[in-house]
């Protein structure tokens, strides 16, 4: 026993020592590159320009009757006349009468072209919150520094940004070696199929191939992650899975004062308590393990030294995300009940019931596991299992945090926000939500999911909410990010410029 003993403290101290080691010697990610002086730029012409774009209610609609197509051709009209070097030097197509596809040609033709992405559309305002805007929600107004109404985050202010940025470049002779798409979508909101996905055939009907893509996602984060008080750059490698399925029970109807044991809605419920009682397994993805080890070396002692040490201390790490809901969510396919529908009267058995669950697929499963699993999980013949019609995707594959797109923004970030002595860290992210980008996996190996948003933890419910805003200040960091991303596209690619040492 003694002798067993020495041997499990023997081992005990190995494994102290080696994760100190490890600990000590994890290399930073981060790029050791300052801000460079921010650009002079017209404010009191960029701003009004954004301010009229969010006046334009280009609203996506479940329903395509609401469609309001004069609104997305009165937005074309603005870009147009705000940007008529666009539209003179530079290809342009509109497809499918609502979406914007501009290419402007390289002098190299031997390097693969790069898109960057946004879209136009925005959601609507529930009627009901109106009274709690700061600013009417289309009005583009400007209250203490910040630019108010739908679009001014999800993204509007990227398409403009963006815009503006290429004017300017186009105003100074600018001449991209490498071809740039630039590509603005009518209906991410719902899906993108009549937009991004009418893009992306056009594309391949030219068989063009992409080095990479830059859309939406992940933002400049302030508060992030416990324990770094710097900003964080949240750029999505991959972004998960979107279907939604319907449970459906029928029994025969009756009066409701001879009930049955077991009723519609009854049986539809029992289903619905074990799908919640039994979630999908929570695991660390590459999207989220490459996020950990960004970030880990900028991490106090004691969280550096868990996040350092992931083969010993994953368990306490899912077991941490497991307790917050947003973090619970980076570590599993999610399932949200989201729709219930049964009955007409009190007095009437109801003769079907039926469910939405929404599910937020993990990188490394499918849309055909989720189902199997549920199944699985039900475990009742009369609860009928289908998928919703509509969108759906699987999980995208993760792309090369080492590539040129991934350093390229990583870099831009640093030159762009580190001002005044501040520091922006940089790191891969999975991306909750769907974008555009999805449509692109064709003919793009790496799409990378950022926006140059400067944004903090507690302004995110604002997206899709109330008073969605953004500073002036923020804005016109974003048109010189753009203006420097695409400037940085003519430099030679330094394959480990981003990673400080070697894995």
């Amino acid at each position: 026993m003694k002798s067993l003993a020495k041997t499990i403290a023997v081992l005990l101290l190995l494994v102290a020592i080696g994760t100190i080691v490890n600990t000590l010697t994890h290399p930073s990610r981060q790029l050791a590159v300052e801000g460079i002086p921010p650009m002079s730029l017209e404010r009191d012409a960029i701003v009004p320009r954004l301010q009229r774009a969010i006046q334009l209610k280009t609203l996506s609609h479940d329903d395509n009757r609401l469609f309001d197509t004069q609104s997305f051709k009165d937005l074309h009209a603005h870009i147009f006349s705000s940007f008529p070097l666009i539209a003179q030097q530079l290809e342009v197509e509109v497809v499918n009468e609502m979406s914007l596809l501009f290419f402007w040609p390289g002098s190299d033709d031997s390097l693969k072209p790069v898109a960057l992405l946004n879209h136009l559309d925005v959601v609507p305002v529930q009627s009901n919150t109106l009274d709690r805007w700061k600013a009417a929600p289309f009005s583009g107004d400007i209250i203490d520094g910040r630019i108010y109404g739908r679009g001014t985050l999800d993204v509007k202010s990227g398409a403009m940004a963006s815009l503006e940025a290429i004017e300017l470049l186009l105003a100074g002779g600018f001449q991209p070696r490498r071809s740039i798409y630039i590509a603005l979508g009518h209906d991410e909101e719902t899906g993108g199929a009549a937009g991004a996905r009418a893009i992306v055939e056009r594309l391949k009907q030219r068989n063009v191939e992409l080095e990479f893509v830059l859309d939406e996602g992940g933002a400049i984060v302030t508060n992030a992650i416990p324990g770094i008080s710097n900003k964080i750059a949240m750029i999505g490698v991959a972004e998960k899975g979107y279907i939604s399925l319907t449970l459906t029970v029928e029994t025969a109807s009756g009066h409701s004062s001879q009930p049955p044991k077991e009723m519609a809605i009854g049986i539809l419920s029992r289903a619905l308590v074990r799908i919640e009682d039994q979630p999908f397994p929570s695991r660390l993805s590459d999207p989220v393990r490459l996020n950990l080890e960004y970030l880990a070396s900028e991490l106090p002692a004691p969280l550096k030294w868990v996040a350092t040490n992931l083969w010993l201390f994953k368990p306490l790490i899912l077991a941490a995300f497991e307790g917050d809901p947003a973090l619970g969510s980076l570590v599993r396919t999610t399932a949200a009940i989201t729709l219930f529908n049964s009955g007409i009267k009190d007095n009437v058995l109801p003769t079907t019931a039926e469910a939405t669950v929404n599910f937020r697929i993990l990188p490394g499963e499918t849309r055909h596991s989720v189902m199997a699993r549920i199944v699985q999980v039900v475990g009742d013949e009369r609860v009928k299992i289908d998928y919703l019609a509509g969108f759906e995707s699987n999980p995208s594959p993760v792309s090369d945090y080492r590539g040129l797109g991934f350093q390229l923004i990583q870099k831009t970030v640093s030159e762009t926000f580190n001002q005044q002595g501040a520091v922006v860290y940089s790191t891969p992210f999975l991306l909750m939500g769907g974008t555009d980008s999805r449509h692109y996996k064709s003919i793009a190996k790496n799409i990378y999911r950022f926006s140059p948003i400067d944004i903090q933890v507690a302004e995110l419910p604002s997206i899709h909410g109330i008073n969605e805003s953004i500073r002036v200040q923020n804005y016109l960091d974003m048109v010189r990010f753009y203006h420097r991303f695409i400037g940085n596209l003519n430099q030679p690619f330094e394959p480990d410029a981003a990673i400080s040492s070697a894995d």
